[in-house]
């Protein structure tokens, strides 16, 4: 027996194996069976002579719902194979699907490249194939139960053209999070140098799209040859009982490799020189420029904590594309936890921290990174720092505990010139201490003490604003009146206790400076009063009257 595949079960632990078996010339078997690091375990054996021509492998593997699937195919490079091994580790049932595919395409060389199980009516297997001038990829489905026997067995396949015989693609990977598979590779973008990438099948935000196109250029349904096996045939295995140590390999470390990296020029645009990320100057501009080393900041204010502009702009002519991004990235380590990222596909871009803390639990010392970061497009965790800053961040609660009233409101006393418009009068707020900015200040109408009838003249649609209307435009309005008012302070802080200051007299006079009987919009009126006249009858008289 050759294993050929081995895997270790996510649920159970146990290792899981596939390979091959040449009992004669004329016998061929697979075989599958899982085993822990204790016990005897059981090999299953199956026959599949009709893959003897082929000499085939069994190079990839993938296991879900109690189903071991294996991807087969030919080390003979001038046969095209495709074909899946399918075994059910409960019932021991094994199927084995397979077509010689040299009729219907003029790639040779099938390489499997990756196995997916979706359901147990739904598995996937990707091969990568080659002609004489470009290299495509091979995707064939199953969506049947493979158990089901007797049965006809149609498996669809279609193909994409990769772009270039540059572009190497080694392992397909189906990440269930993302529902797609994630391939890993490298390409031949400059002679002499190789970029690996690992990039999205079918996702627009992919690292590198090695296909001309999306779309398949063939698809199609096939009926794939089955020898189906209910039961194997069944051989035992067991440790040895050689307890000698196995010498371990000297295996070197390397990390942080991300400054040495080449970003590379555009030939044709620019000269020949590269530049190490490591060795890239970064432009700051800081407000302010020279950071302190403790930044302080009340509960419940809202603070302006750090703002800088980081760029390496002009230094790369790659410095926009889509398999890199910037980040900056904000974080509190302390007794609670705070991160703030920005990403950007250009280089230039701004970190700003604003924030308001209201809870008491963020009193304290807190140590602030400001970082400027290249990373990886596809994978933010691979990144490289570029510039860093720190800085101690002081919250304290001295809103409330040096709470203090620094100036009172007066009694508010006002005149106000009959008019057609509304005017808006302002009600000071209160002065607080240690800082305004921490206070919500809340103006609240107590109660009106007219000496005549007020409804009508005020308007209060702006009192968040502190502000007062008055409308008055008729000599009847003439008069002096006098409504009262309380402020509520409140903070958005924890445990804050709020406080109210009371009460406060708004006064205001309406007058008119053109006269009593100077009214807007009216008739033609004496200006002085008419004095007594007596008429006689039958007797004509010119009287002079004021004027007007």
């Amino acid at each position: 027996m050759i294993p050929h595949a081995i895997l270790v079960a996510q649920n159970s632990g146990n290792v899981l194996m596939m390979g091959i078996q040449y009992t004669s010339t004329a016998i061929f078997n697979l075989f599958a069976t899982q085993f822990d690091e204790f016990s005897m375990f059981r090999v299953n054996v199956y026959n599949a002579n009709m893959l003897a021509p082929f000499n085939p492998i069994i190079s990839q593997m993938s296991d879900k719902f109690y189903f071991l699937v294996g991807c087969i195919e030919s080390l003979d490079p001038s046969t095209a194979l495709m074909g899946m091994f399918i075994f059910d580790q409960q019932n021991y049932k094994a199927n084995i699907l397979s077509r010689n595919v040299i009729e219907s395409y003029i790639q040779r060389k099938f390489e499997c490249l990756g196995v997916k199980i979706f359901e147990e009516t739904d598995i996937s297997l990707v091969y990568l194939a080659t002609n004489s001038v470009t290299s495509s990829i091979f995707i064939t489905n199953l969506k049947q139960d493979p158990f089901i026997y007797p049965a006809t067995f149609s498996v669809s396949e279609q193909w994409r053209q990769i772009k270039s015989e540059q572009i190497k693609v080694y392992q397909f990977k189906y990440v269930s999070t993302k529902n797609d598979f994630f391939y890993l590779g490298y390409l031949n973008e400059q002679p002499g140098q190789q970029r690996a990438f690992l990039s999205q099948f079918k996702g627009t935000n992919t690292y590198y799209n090695i296909y001309n196109d999306f779309d398949p250029r063939s698809y199609g349904e096939f009926l794939y040859s089955s020898e189906f096996s209910s039961t194997p045939t069944i051989e035992w295995g067991n440790f040895s009982s050689n307890n000698e140590s196995l010498t371990t390999t000297i295996i070197q470390f390397y990390q942080d490799l991300l400054p040495y990296v080449v970003l590379w020029k555009n030939q044709t645009i620019k000269t020949n020189s590269q530049i190490n990320v490591s060795k890239l100057s970064v432009q700051q501009v800081r407000i302010p420029k020279n950071l302190p080393k403790y930044i302080d900041c009340y509960l419940g204010k809202r603070c302006e904590i750090y703002y800088a502009k980081f760029s390496i702009a002009n230094q790369c002519s790659d410095e926009i594309t889509l398999n890199k991004s910037y980040t900056t990235e904000i974080t509190i380590n302390s007794t609670f936890q705070f991160s703030k990222f920005n990403f950007s596909e250009q280089s230039t871009i701004v970190a700003n921290f604003t924030a308001k803390f209201l809870k008491l639990l963020n009193i304290g010392l807190h140590e602030v990174r400001v970082a400027y970061s290249i990373a990886d497009a596809l994978n933010l965790v691979n990144k490289w720092n570029l510039m860093q800053d720190f800085f101690i961040l002081n919250i304290t609660n001295t809103c409330a505990t040096e709470f203090n009233l620094i100036k009172d409101i007066k009694n508010i006393s006002i005149r106000h010139e009959i008019s057609s418009d509304i005017i808006y009068y302002s009600i000071p707020k209160l002065m607080l201490g240690p800082d305004q900015g921490c206070f919500k200040q809340t103006l609240r109408i107590l109660r009106n003490i007219t000496l005549q009838d007020q409804n009508l003249m005020l308007f209060w649609d702006k009192l968040q604003e502190f502000q007062v209307g008055i409308l008055a435009n008729s000599p009847k309005e003439i008069g002096e009146y006098e409504f009262l008012f309380d402020v509520m302070v409140k903070a958005d802080i924890q445990q804050f206790q709020s406080r109210l200051y009371q009460p406060y007299s708004f006064k205001f006079e309406v007058y008119n400076d053109v006269g009593q009987f100077s009214i807007s919009n009216s008739a033609p009126y004496f200006l002085s009063s008419v004095l007594d006249i007596e008429a006689n009858v039958g007797v004509m008289q010119i009287i002079d009257l004021p004027n007007i």
